[in-house]
This record gives structure tokens, sequence and C-alpha cells, in this order.
């Protein structure tokens, strides 16, 4: 009947324990795994119903352990009405008949902290703590705490130890006798007790030894922690692995009179004189902490200074939850600044992502709207060790326009490090936001009045090019670079090649030819030496890129068999653009050659050069024109290469006949030389100058060349006829009162030949105008023949009547 009374109210209990008490707002959750055999309470993770906050819930069932309810209920009761840093915290608590809570912090025992060898540091300040929380009560509230052992001692996820355990706690003066009476009902107590206890000597336990037995147990965890066991008062005589700083405080905690031994607030004040065992930087800097509300603004300073360059060192634990959030706090009441930031990044990069995203994250995206310019400089300078762990959305809903206000900032050092920033960020800003934004913002710190600024954005733009598309780049990027190759600062254009040089792989081969080349080859002589060498690194990264293109492209973008002429694709020349002037020109001196005249025996002749070379290949025409000075004697055979474009006659001695006999025999490699000698020079060379001539002797009227007649060769312009000539006869006098009276002369007709040549040849004109042109010399010609005619009939029968005379 026992055994279902009790199985009926652990059901009962077990309800409880589950959170379904409605006045408890909490849900208990699993027990720990690990529960100390000396405490009366059992250890339950648990939660906040309403924000899901962590908590360790001490319960208790009185249902199996009804006696100890007396502990419980004083514990309950002193939890409640005592507060103090150094003590467990008390969030909440439900004491019903069967059941007692307490709730707290999370928690862990002490004895499953120290498995895990803590930080000696953390050790140190531990029992600082401890010292601090046994002190508060024997010399603040005259309380004896009566339970100081490592049961009674929990630590915070920080590190930080607090005191619990307060099932005796009391004064021991009160009436009802407390600690006398339920002391004994502690397990394993007997072993912590100072011998005048254990003898049940109560009265020792006066107001000037009041702390002596808190004093004897606190050696005895002293002990425990350094030395990992203790089973008997009799070890503490041997302080063995004690730290021996601590040494002589801790055997004047542990002498068997209870009046000569120490309470532990005179253990704490030995320790903390300079060089003590609890003088070292780590107590002070939490110490600090502890009281930084009520520190002025240069005491903060020097301590903000001190602990940047200290906290690395402390343990990543207590440096997560005791010294950031106090940094933290500080940083948005604004009184920190710059170097509070940078101690919180330095403990930023020891946490792990999902840490820093929770408990630092919250506080920056604060601080990026202060308008504190320190604050802001710093937030901007510290950007890198912080923005792999900003979210995309929160970089551009939240923090780019905060940062992308520094763009406009009077200050230029946060123009400046606004301009830095941007390299950082990029990897988390839209695509968007960077063609629009960005571009545009970096776009006008290049014209900025500060040099370092300009040349800031332009390393900028040359790191950011992977982000750009290569329209912005086009349009946009590199015209703004390019113009800034002429910024009078050296730093400045040799910051703009190298950006030149980064986008270069992000633009159309083509792009980089005719932007990108000619504006840094003018830098190739710039007056700076940094300069000439960047300039010289640029053009021959650029000129890989082209020659790389260049190599994917074929020979020719057309077939040679297929080809359209591209005088009639394009409007340009044809390739045989001036074949009709030099075949009709070779015709023509062939045709004279055939019908010369043998001159003069000691007549003198030159014989030119081969300077014929650079003539094009000789077209065949078989078409032939009549002349009417064909059936003369001197008459002179004229072919036309090209419809409708006359062949002037041409006189020329039997050196130049010789000459021109040979032009059929030019290859077709003679093309290769019309840039050196072109055609319009070999029509000038055959051009006959009539002003001025000599003739040689017996020739016809149709042999005869002017003086200045001549076939020019490269190297020489000497004249092809004698200076020692005979005088003209009657038909060169003939010849020169037609050509010079008339004033319709063979040179003019063979210039305005040339003229026309020219015209051809210079601007590639159509065949219907060079058509319009030959007909008007062909009038011309027709005419000089007509009055040629005339003339000699007229001399033929003045000849005759002259002869009738002498008969």
């Amino acid at each position: 009947m026992a055994y279902l009374t009790g199985f009926v109210r652990s059901t009962l209990s077990n309800v409880v324990f589950g959170g379904q008490h409605a006045n408890f707002p909490y849900t208990i959750q699993e027990p720990y795994e690990e529960q100390d055999p000396e405490s009366i309470w059992s250890l339950h993770h648990g939660v906040r119903k309403s924000d899901q906050t962590k908590v360790t819930i001490f319960a208790l069932d009185l249902t199996r352990k009804r006696d100890l309810w007396p502990l419980a209920k004083n514990a309950y009761k002193r939890h409640r009405t005592i507060r103090h840093p150094n003590l467990l915290t008390y969030l909440d608590g439900l004491e019903t008949e069967d059941t007692t809570y307490i709730v707290t912090h999370p928690v862990v025992p002490l004895r499953t902290y120290l498995r895990d060898s803590p930080d000696e540091q953390l050790v140190q300040w531990g029992l600082y703590k401890i010292a601090r929380a046994v002190q508060f009560l024997n010399e603040d509230c005259k309380f004896v705490h009566g339970n100081v052992r490592p049961v009674s001692v929990f630590v915070t996820p920080a590190g930080e130890w607090l005191l619990g355990g307060f099932e005796v706690l009391g004064s021991p003066v009160d009436p009802e006798k407390h600690l006398q009476t339920y002391l004994g009902m502690l397990p394993n107590i007997h072993l912590y007790c100072p011998p005048e206890i254990q003898n049940q000597q109560w009265s020792a336990l006066k107001d000037n030894t009041i702390g002596s037995m808190d004093g004897w147990q606190y050696a005895c965890l002293l002990y425990e922690i350094y030395n990992h066991s203790f089973v008997s008062s009799d070890q503490l005589a041997q302080p063995q692995a004690i730290p021996m700083s601590m040494g002589r405080s801790y055997r004047q905690l542990t002498t068997t009179n209870p009046t000569a031994r120490w309470a532990v607030g005179r253990f704490l004040t030995a320790g903390t004189q300079p060089r003590g065992f609890f003088d070292n930087e780590f107590i002070r800097t939490n110490l600090f902490l502890e009281n930084l509300s009520i520190k002025d603004k240069d005491e903060k300073t020097l301590f903000f200074q001190q602990l940047e360059a200290h906290v690395e060192e402390f343990p990543v634990a207590f440096s997560l939850h005791k010294v950031l959030p106090e940094l933290l706090k500080s940083l948005e009441y604004a009184a920190g600044g710059p170097q509070v930031l940078k101690a919180v990044f330095k403990i930023g990069n020891l946490i792990s992502e999902d840490d820093f995203t929770q408990h630092i994250m919250p506080t920056l995206v604060k601080l990026f709207a202060l308008p504190d310019r320190a604050l802001r400089f710093s937030l901007l300078e510290s950007l890198p060790h912080y923005v792999q762990h900003l979210s995309t959305k929160t970089v551009n809903n939240t923090i780019y326009p905060h940062v992308a206000a520094g763009f406009m900032d009077t200050a230029p050092a946060i123009r400046e490090q606004t301009v830095k920033a941007l390299v950082p960020l990029a990897p988390k800003l839209s695509e968007s936001t960077i063609q629009r934004d960005v571009v545009a913002a970096l776009g006008k710190s290049i014209y900025d009045s500060e040099p370092g600024i300009r040349t800031n954005s332009l390393i900028c733009l040359g790191k950011l090019v992977s982000y750009i598309t290569q329209a912005t780049h086009k349009a946009t990027v590199v015209p703004l670079i390019l113009r800034s190759l002429r910024d009078p600062f050296v730093h400045a254009r040799t910051a703009a090649l190298m950006a030149i040089a980064a986008i270069g792989a992000h633009l159309n081969p083509k792009d980089v030819s005719t932007m990108a080349l000619p504006p840094v080859c003018h830098l190739l002589l710039d007056p700076e030496k940094p300069v000439r060498t960047q300039a010289t690194k640029t053009l021959h990264g650029l000129l890989k890129l082209v020659e790389a293109e260049a190599a994917k492209m074929p020979d020719s973008v057309q077939s040679t068999q297929d080809a359209t002429p591209r005088g009639e694709a394009d409007g340009t020349l044809p390739e045989g653009w001036g074949g009709w002037a030099v075949s009709s020109l070779s015709r023509g001196i062939t045709a004279l050659g055939n019908t010369m005249v043998t001159a003069k025996p000691g007549s003198e002749t030159v014989s030119p050069k081969s300077e014929t070379a650079s003539l094009p290949p000789h077209q065949d025409h078989s078409t032939t024109r009549d002349d009417p000075l064909s059936t003369g004697p001197g008459s002179v055979e004229r072919s036309s290469s090209a419809p409708g474009v006359p062949v002037h006659p041409i006189r020329t001695t039997s050196s130049q006949a010789a000459c021109v006999q040979n032009s059929d025999q030019f290859e077709d490699s003679g093309w290769g030389d019309l840039d050196d000698f072109s055609i319009e020079d070999d029509l000038a060379q055959l051009t006959t100058d009539t002003n001025n001539h000599s003739t040689k002797p017996n020739a016809g009227p149709q042999n005869k060349l002017s003086s200045k007649s001549s076939l020019m060769s490269p190297t020489s312009a000497s004249s092809m006829t004698s200076p020692n000539a005979n005088t003209s006869d009657n038909d060169d006098e003939e010849w020169d009162s037609v050509f010079q009276n008339k004033n319709l002369g063979a040179s003019r007709s063979t210039r305005i030949m040339t003229q026309s040549s020219h015209t051809q040849t210079a601007r590639g004109s159509s065949l219907g105008t060079s058509s319009s042109r030959a007909t008007t010399l062909q009038q011309r010609r027709d005419e000089r023949k007509l009055r040629l005619q005339q003339h000699r009939e007229k001399k033929k029968l003045g000849l005759g009547a002259t002869k009738l005379s002498t008969t």
C-alpha cells in the first residue's frame, strides 16, 4: 500500500517537473547528466516559456525526501532575499507541498567544470569571487554560510564562479538555531567542518569569530581545487599543489584555534595587496568592468587602451560572456570609443560565427547610425574583421546606406575610409547596387580634391572589376580611369595604369586596342619613373590580350578566288586601278618604236636604265583605232586600252624606242614596287615638252622630240636627246609654227593626258568620268590634226609655186 502511495505521488511530481504547473512560467527539461551526490538538489535544464531563454532549475522532490524540507525552505528563502554579484542569481521559484523549484541563470556544478582543466586565470578569479561572497555574508550580513565547499559553487558560461548552497545559511545567534539544528543533515558535511564544530562547540561562533567556520571550509575548498581530492581534514596540513604565493595565508585559514584563524575577508585583503596572489591583470580587468558605470572618462579611456592589448590573452568563454557584454554596453551608451571597438573585434575573431551573429551584430548595426565620426572611422577601418559575419540582406538594407553617406562627409578621413570599405563590402552587395550606386560614388571620388582619395578610388575600381559588368566597364569605368591618366598626382596616374591592367581582361580585345592602348602609350615617356615603369607593365599586359585575340583571327576575311572587287563592293579602287593608263602608254610607245626612223650616223643616243620594273605588268588590248595620221609616212600608231580613252602621239628617239620595245618583257613581280614609283611619275617621265626641242638629222617630223623629252630613271634625270644635235629642219619649223602660234602644242596635249591620268589615279574616278574627259581630249586632238593638215596643204601649194617660178 505504501508503495502505491509513493507511486502516485511520484507521478504527480513528474507532471509538475514537466512544467505543467499553471503558475510556473518555465518548462523543465532533461536533468543534467552528472549530479553531485553531496547535493540535495536535482539540476535540470529549462527554458522560459515566453522567449525560450535557457535557465537552470534546482528541483527537490519532497515526496521522497520529506526530511529535507527545512533545508529546501531555508535555501528558497535566502535566495529570494539576498542578492549579490558573487552569489547565485535567483530568477524565479516555486514552492509547493511536494516540490521546491529555484530558477537561476544557466550554470554547471564546480566539480563538472574542473574536469575540463580550466584556465588558471579563471580559477584565481573564481576563488576571488567566492571569497568576496563569503566576506559579504560574514561582514555585511553577519551570517554564517556553513556550507562553503565545491558542491555549493556553480560556474556560469563565462567561467565566473558563484556561491550557492544556502540550505543552512543564517545567523549563529538565530533563536531558531537553524544552523546548529540542520547542519548535520547535509551529505558528507562533517568532512568540511572545523574541529570546534565537530565537537559541537557552537559558542566559538561569536561576533569576533563569526567567519572562523567559513574560513576553515574555504581552506578545504582551496585544497580540493588545486589537489583535485579531499578525503580527510588531516590533508590540510600539507598544501602540496596550492600556489606558494597563497601558502602563508592558506595556513592562517587552517589553524585549529578559531580565535587565531583568519576569516575569508582577511585572506582576501592579503591577496589583493600589491604583488599579492589576487593582484594580476586579469582580476584587475574584471574588477574595472564590474565598476565601469561609475568610472570617469579618463579612467575608461586608459582602461580600454590597456584592454585592447591584453584581451586576446583572456579565456575565450570569459571574453564572450563577461567582457564582451560590458564593452557592447559601453558602446551603445557612447561610453566607449574606437579602442573599445577594436577590443570587441579582437574578441569577435576568437568566437564562432553563431556567437558573433548573436552577441555582436545587433550592436554593430546600431553603431553605424551613430553620428560619432571617430566611431564611424573605426567601424569602417575594422570592416574586414567582421564583414564575413554580415548577411547580404543586412548589408544592402541597413549598413550600406549609412556607409554611402560617408562619400559626402566633409572630413577627408571619413571619405577616404569609405572608399576603402567598398572592397570588403562588395561581395555582400547586390549587383544593382554595385552597377548603379557604387560606380557612381567612385566616379565622384575620382574628382575629389584630395589626391589620396583619388588614388584609392582608382585602386578600388581596379579591385572591383569582377563585380562590374563589361557594359559598365566600357561605358563608365574605362572613361573615368583614362581621364585619371592625366592626373597631376604621380600615384594617381600609377593607380590608373594598374586599374587599366586589371580591367583589360574584362574588356573586348578590340576595345583594348582602340580605347586603352593609345592613352597608355602616352605615359611611356612620363616625367616620373614609377609611372613609366607601370605604363610599360600595363602595355605588355594589354598587348598580350590583343595578340592572343589576333592569333585567333583568320588571315583574310574573304577568299581570293571568289572575292568581289573592292571597287564594286565598297567603292574603293580595284586591284588594276592604274592598269588602263600604263597599258595605254606602253602600247603607244611600242607603236612609236615600230615606225621610228633610224637616227643619222654619229648621232648621240642615251640608253636609259631599266627603270620600268616599277610598272604594272603589261595588259594586252588588241583593239586599235584608225587615225588620220596613220596614212602618212610619219604616222603614229595609237592603241586604246580602255574605251573612250585617247592616246596621244608621242615622238621619241631611237634609244627610247629600243627601251620601249622591251616593255612587254616585264614580269608580274614589278607590282611590288608601286609604292616607290607611282604611275603619275612614269607618265611625267614620258611627257614631251615641245617648247625647247632638238632633233636628229634627216628625221621626219614624226620622229622629232623636244630637247626636254626624256625617259627618267630612278637615279637620273638627264635629257634623252644629244646636246650636240643639229638644228631642226623645216618640219621642225612646221611643229613650232603650229604648236607655238596656235598655242596647241604637243606639250599641252601631253600635260592634259598626264593631268587626266593623275586625276584618274588619285581620285579613283568612275569609268563614266574618264570617258567624258577622254572625249574632250579627242575633240581637241581632232582640231589640231585638222589645222596641221591645212598648214601642210598651204605649204605644198607654196612649194609648187616656187618650183614653177624657178622653172
